[in-house]
């Protein structure tokens, strides 16, 4: 339980008081989540900070569609400026209660291995701001968060252009997925519980993605944390991975 509750006047003030013993409060989703992975003394609630707006931008020139880092799920669904494929990994939620709650920067700060968000930002090349307005891409916000965890997210940055097509196998809809596979041309990206984001750099490679090619890498890949539990055996899991990316590749080369 957190001792205290900060209510910042500014994104930048916000960032001032984050350290380790910290945590952002916005939609509150993950802090009050039963076995939340969140500990924190302190609080810095960021919902009142104007983070929420969904607009387009530009960057080096090329249009992006910027959503604020408060803006919740049903923000998302409901804004016509969002990329529909975006839209499809929001509607992975079930619940229209965590939907009106739960933020995008939110499920991306936390970095969950079930995340609803992560696969399909990471397969269209989504891009993370920061306050201090440093903008990294998602992937690189995920494997190297040592280095961005104490930063306050305020955006991100979405492609109106790329096609994206997903997949989320969990036993139920509200509950946790063990595998998630998003597919654009250029990019692959393979969450699974326990494991994490798995390395797709030969699949990314290798543009004709085959039933078997795909299968291959999946049961060849490098991922320690795959393993067998209640939603099913490694095997399993890695061949749903590898079936999923074949048949999602088919899709968007359409």
């Amino acid at each position: 339980m957190a001792e205290r509750l900060i209510v910042p006047r500014s994104a930048i003030a916000a960032s001032r008081y984050k350290n380790d013993e910290s945590a952002y409060l916005a939609g509150g989703t993950e802090i009050n989540r039963l076995n939340s992975y969140v500990e924190a003394d302190t609080l810095i609630c960021i919902g009142r900070l104007g983070l929420d707006s969904i607009n387009d931008a530009e960057i080096d020139g090329k249009p992006w569609v910027r959503v604020g880092a408060t803006a919740t799920f049903t923000d998302c669904i409901e804004n016509p400026k969002v990329p529909e494929y975006f839209k499809q990994a929001c509607r992975f939620m079930s619940s229209m209660v965590k939907r009106n709650m739960a933020t995008v920067g939110g499920n991306v700060a936390s970095r969950r291995d079930d995340s609803y968000l992560i696969p399909t930002l990471v397969a269209s090349g989504a891009m993370v701001e920061f306050v201090n307005e440093k903008v990294i891409t998602v992937k690189e916000y995920y494997l190297r968060h040592f280095r961005h965890k104490n930063k306050l997210i305020t955006a991100i940055y979405l492609d109106p252009a790329a096609v994206v097509k997903s997949k989320r196998y969990s036993n139920t809809a509200a509950g946790h997925a063990y595998v998630t596979v998003s597919v654009c041309e250029n990019r692959v990206a393979v969450q699974i519980k326990g494991a994490g984001l798995i390395d797709t750099s030969k699949l990314e490679i290798h543009k004709d993605r085959s039933e078997a090619y795909c299968l291959d890498w999946a049961n060849k890949v490098k991922a320690r944390d795959v393993k067998s539990d209640m939603y099913g055996s490694e095997e399993y899991k890695r061949y749903l991975a590898g079936i999923t990316v074949a048949m999602l590749s088919k899709e968007v080369s359409r």
